[in-house]
Parts: C-alpha cells; sequence; structure tokens
C-alpha cells in the first residue's frame, strides 16, 4: 500500500530523496514499500522512536542533504509536529513532501496551512478538495468521517481554506 508514493515520485522524475518513519514494523514496511517503486537515490533512511515529537536533529539531516523530496510515514501526532516544524524550518520552498497516514484527513485539522501543497498517498486519501471548516460540518454530531478516494490515490494537500 505504501508503494504508491514510490511510484508517484518515480514517474514525477524525483532523483533524490531523504525517508523517515518510526522505528517499528509499520515504519520499515513503509520505507520498504516507496523504495519498491523508486529507483532514484536514497540520500538517507532514518528510523525515529515511536511518539517523537521534537525533529530537529532530523531537519537539520534533511536541509544538509539537500533531496529533492521526503517521503515519511508519521501518523497521528507525530505527522502534526514534524509538518508544522518541516513547514517552519523553510524546507518547504526547496524540498517536495511526500507522505502516507502523515498528511490526511485525520491530521488535517491540527495541521492546517503548514500542509498545503504536501502530498498524502496510500491505500486511501482524503477526497480532493478538503477543508477543515467543511470538515467539521460534514461531521457535524454524526462524528463520521469523509469519504475515502479509491486506492493507490496520491493527493496534494493545496486546495486553501483551512
Amino acid at each position: 500500500m505504501f508503494a504508491v508514493s514510490g511510484k508517484h515520485a518515480q514517474d514525477s522524475g524525483i532523483k533524490k530523496v531523504f525517508l523517515m518513519a518510526p522505528n517499528y514494523q509499520a515504519g520499515k514496511d513503509a520505507l520498504a514499500g516507496f523504495k519498491a517503486f523508486f529507483k532514484g537515490e536514497i540520500v538517507d533512511e532514518v528510523y525515529v522512536p515511536l511518539n517523537q515529537l521534537d525533529f530537529s536533529a532530523e531537519l537539520a539531516k534533511i536541509a544538509a542533504a539537500k533531496p529533492d523530496a521526503i517521503y515519511v510515514f508519521l501518523p497521528g501526532g507525530m505527522g502534526v509536529n514534524f509538518v508544522k516544524q518541516f513547514r517552519q524550518a523553510g524546507l518547504a520552498a526547496s524540498t517536495t513532501f511526500l507522505s502516507a497516514f502523515t498528511v490526511d484527513e485525520s491530521t488535517l485539522p491540527a495541521q492546517q496551512d503548514a500542509a498545503l501543497g504536501f502530498f498524502g498517498g496510500a491505500n486511501w486519501a482524503p477526497d480532493p478538495i478538503l477543508r477543515c471548516r467543511a470538515l467539521d460540518r460534514q461531521r457535524g454530531a454524526s462524528g463520521q468521517r469523509q469519504s475515502r478516494r479509491p486506492a493507490g490515490a496520491t493527493r496534494r494537500h493545496d486546495e486553501g481554506g483551512f
């Protein structure tokens, strides 16, 4: 399921990628899935402790490596913090952000504008236009999630209005 981002990177002509995920089986599977289709250079492959929230050391490594893109699998709070810190570090201007379960319907309400222009791809991805206000209205009292795109979807989160 994680291969869709690797295929997207390969098909987009990306040459150098920095990989990062938590150090547990799902993180290892995510990076292996990406590498199954991406044939360019992996400038670094970093596994962080589960539930790490400060990524300053990793952001310094990314800046020094100067990759064309990063691919991260950082679900939940890890992803919320990383997206914000990545944007604050100024890396979003020069580095394509690819992810799985990092920028998605569960994290966008907290990431807001920090996730604009970032890609999320996995076995599902949010609907094409996802706005937090719309999501809040849609969930309403039912608490149900927004519908999902088909398997293998990759979506860039650059529709304004968060």
